[in-house]
């Protein structure tokens, strides 16, 4: 089933599967039933965040052009159902912005996402919790990244999610 979502996907179609739960209780039973659909796909069927299409502007406008580059690559990615290369760019776009901000609000200078976050962390930049959330996401996308091979629409879909409301959180605060 992947193969063919994936495929009607590169066609420029959306298919949907909408799920009727059978009922046991009754005699004869009621089956579940699966009816598809398939329309055209179009940004509003791409279950992305609304935020994401303004965020590669905010980061631009910030002079964060490296992480808008990588961001556009990654929705690109993602809405042509290539999960691992939208993974494998969303992990640039965090990179990017935790370097820039940890360049510009303490005197670290570096090139490792990591080493930023514990930068910033050193300098009491987060606030409760913000750093564990930040660390676990880091580490998230490194430990399942585009390397091991696979990844269902879900985990990309959660990566999506996560990296753009992070990301965007980042900037407002801190660019």
């Amino acid at each position: 089933m992947q193969d063919l979502t994936a495929s009607l996907r590169n066609d420029g179609q959306l298919a949907q599967a909408q799920i009727t739960q059978g009922d046991a209780t009754v005699w004869p039973p009621v089956p579940e039933t699966i009816r598809w659909t398939v329309e055209p796909l179009g940004g509003d069927e791409i279950p992305l965040p609304p935020q994401a299409g303004s965020l590669q502007l905010l980061l631009e406008e910030r002079g964060l052009a490296i992480a808008a580059t990588h961001l556009a690559q990654a929705f690109r990615s993602f809405s042509k159902n290539d999960l691992e290369a939208s993974n494998s760019q969303l992990r640039p776009t965090l990179e990017s912005v935790l370097i820039f901000i940890a360049e510009s609000r303490t005197s670290w200078r570096g090139s490792s996402g990591g080493q930023a976050i514990e930068a910033m962390n050193q300098a009491d930049l987060f606030g409760k919790g913000e750093y564990e959330y930040v660390i676990g996401l880091w580490r998230m996308s490194h430990k399942n990244g585009s390397h091991p091979g696979l990844s269902n629409d879900e985990e990309a879909l959660f990566r999506f999610h996560a990296v753009v409301s992070l990301v965007r959180f980042l900037v407002h605060r801190f660019c």
